[in-house]
């Protein structure tokens, strides 16, 4: 009777079924039976004794029945990058508190700095094994790795070697492979307009177009626009170079440490921490640059540099008014008439502190050299006041030395050109002279802070 009972299971073992002819349906076979069978042939497994128990009570015949059931194995979680900037946020519109759109803020640039954390490989887990019928582990699919991509201007976590950190401050993007990039210089082939928005770039900018009225481009390093600028703000940390030129309606502000470039410029406010060039013309800006400023023509306005301006004409045979500011040396010298008069004042200070000392001492000392206590506690805080007043001194001492050493060092300002005409206001400080005349071929300096034409 035993071998006439078939066991089979599926072709993965995670399945047995039992087969029992009608031949012995009138000598069916017992629950120990048919578990002595899954024996012989292995299944020791997830064998259901209740589906044994019915088939033995119904006499179930020539139908396979699935007598035992494995386990099958549960797969792990493939390993997986995770970026950690936000680059879907390229080209939408940036939606604000009141819950309007502002168009002109489309994040098409993800600034970064130093050691902001990129992408995050999260490693893969894995799964749990399954059982067969017979009892053996079925293993588990291997689940995959996933693999950072550094490129250019990112680094491995030096603490974790599963970290994509930025090496450098600049721009984040994500390139083809999924593989992340950070550059400190952007070129943008386009105008700065509604199909950018507004511009901030944490490196160098190199923009192909025209900044639009309205839009505003802000960089830590250059900036050079090949192009023009309408009426809007453009600043950076670095020199700026407008090959176009900038004409606005006295809205517009180009702002850089460095120095600035151009071809022209007209109702514009201007301001460099180095030099302003202009190729042709200043008509109507307001300029202002810390060393010189160098112009074709500088027309109405005003224009103050700290060392020098140099112009081939100042002014207009319309007489329009053109005011043209000169002397950082000038702002040294007001600020070392400052330090004199807080000097003076601290000293007068050290010098009552001392005297109401003295005094103290005089009046109130016993014949064995002693004060009383509370004359004491006076004296000491007199004597404090009189030593934090010293310090001071020193202090206020010691920076006007310093800009004795800055004003003696400052270049003499001055003012060059080929025609000045009547109207200019030439200013050195609170001194002012009106060219009246035309002038010609005319060297404008300062001496013993006094506007002096040479």
């Amino acid at each position: 009777m035993m071998n006439s009972i078939s066991v089979s299971h599926s072709s993965d073992s995670l399945q047995a079924f039992v087969f029992v002819p009608d031949i012995l349906e009138n000598d069916y076979p017992s629950v120990e039976a048919i578990k002595k069978r899954l024996a012989d042939y292995s299944v020791v497994y997830g064998i259901n004794e209740e589906i044994i128990r019915k088939m033995v009570a119904g006499k179930v015949c020539n139908r396979k029945i699935e007598i035992a059931r494995g386990v099958h194995p549960q797969p792990g979680k493939d390993g997986r990058c995770e970026i950690l900037f936000e680059s879907t946020a390229k080209r939408k519109p940036k939606v604000l508190e009141n819950g309007r759109v502002d168009h002109k803020d489309l994040q098409i640039i993800i600034n970064v700095s130093k050691g902001t954390p990129l992408a995050r490989r999260i490693p893969p887990e894995s799964g749990k094994p399954g059982r067969s019928v017979t009892g053996k582990p079925i293993p588990a699919p291997a689940p995959k790795d996933a693999y950072l991509h550094p490129g250019k201007g990112t680094e491995f976590s030096p603490e974790n070697h599963d970290l994509l950190v930025a090496s450098i401050d600049g721009a984040v993007s994500l390139q083809k492979g999924n593989v992340i990039e950070v550059k400190n210089e952007k070129t943008i082939t386009s105008n700065i307009d509604y199909s950018t928005g507004n511009i901030v770039f944490a490196g160098d900018l190199i923009i192909r177009g025209t900044v639009r009225a309205g839009f505003t481009v802000e960089a830590e390093g250059d900036i050079i626009i090949d192009r023009s600028v309408e009426d809007t703000v453009v600043t950076c940390k670095g020199d700026m170079e407008i090959k176009g030129g900038a004409v606005g309606s006295d809205k517009g502000l180009l702002k850089c440490n460095g120095s600035l470039k151009t071809r022209h410029i007209e109702h514009f406010t201007v301001e460099a921490g180095n030099d302003i060039i202009i190729a042709e013309d200043a008509i109507h800006s307001n300029l202002r640059a810390e060393n010189v400023v160098t112009a074709k023509t500088l027309f109405g306005g005003m224009i103050q540099a700290g060392v020098g301006i140099e112009a081939v004409m100042i002014g207009a045979s319309a007489e329009t008014k053109t005011v043209v500011h000169i002397g950082g040396v000038y702002e040294l010298i007001q600020q070392k008439h400052s330090l004199l008069r807080q000097l003076i004042q601290v000293s007068e200070k050290t010098g009552l502190a001392k005297e109401m000392m003295y005094k103290l001492v005089k009046e109130n000392m016993d014949t064995e050299g002693e004060l009383p206590q509370n004359v004491l506690d006076r004296f000491n805080t007199l004597k404090n006041k009189r030593k934090e007043c010293m310090i001071k001194c020193n202090k206020l001492q010691h920076q006007l030395d310093t800009l004795d050493t800055r004003i003696e060092a400052f270049p003499r300002p001055y003012i060059k050109a080929r025609k000045i005409y009547p109207g200019t206001v030439i200013q050195f400080g609170t001194y002012e002279k009106v060219i009246k005349k035309e002038a010609v071929n005319i060297h404008i300096t300062v001496e013993d802070e006094k506007i002096v034409f040479m």
